[in-house]
């Protein structure tokens, strides 16, 4: 029942990235049928940008379990630098007892563009993708002002 679970997830997730199916062996589960191997799939591009320079970005914050005041809630900003997301950058916060809003984005936004500018020969990312995740529905419009204008300041902020 794993193999046929596990296969099944497998061809999914290889339907989506539009890659060959992969021959699972159920016992070790590796990329050998017997004797003969099956070439690993080469890296495919998310579809939803193509193939321009792209950069994922990810952000949650926790919180304390305690209500004391000096408990500083823990911000944790992730990002993409290359088309495959196989390889990111990350970068955690302090903030202020339970802050939920990200204070330091647009300083975290601009080092992380500096990175992949850095890492993709001298390319910057023509679109960026962000998924925040934990936000309350009444929190959500002062989230959503502070870190999209955040994100905005940055890239304005390199430019010049």
């Amino acid at each position: 029942m794993f193999f046929v679970v596990t296969h099944l997830l497998l061809s999914a997730l290889c339907a989506v990235l539009q890659a060959d199916v992969p021959h699972v062996v159920p016992a070790a589960l590796s990329w050998c049928r017997s004797s003969t191997c099956v070439p690993r799939p080469q890296p495919k591009v998310v579809p939803v940008v193509g193939t321009v320079p792209f950069m994922v970005f990810g952000a949650d914050v926790t919180h304390p379990t305690s209500f004391h005041p000096d408990d500083p809630s823990i911000a944790a900003v992730t990002a993409s630098y290359d088309r495959t997301l196989g390889r990111y950058m990350s970068r955690v916060l302090r903030q202020g007892h339970r802050q939920e809003v990200i204070g330091a984005m647009q300083e975290v936004v601009m080092e992380m563009l500096k990175e992949f500018h850095r890492r993709n020969n001298g390319r910057k990312p023509q679109a960026l993708i962000y998924y925040r995740d934990g936000v309350a529905d009444s929190q959500f419009p002062a989230v959503l002002e502070h870190e999209y204008t955040a994100f905005r300041k940055a890239c304005y902020a390199l430019e010049e």
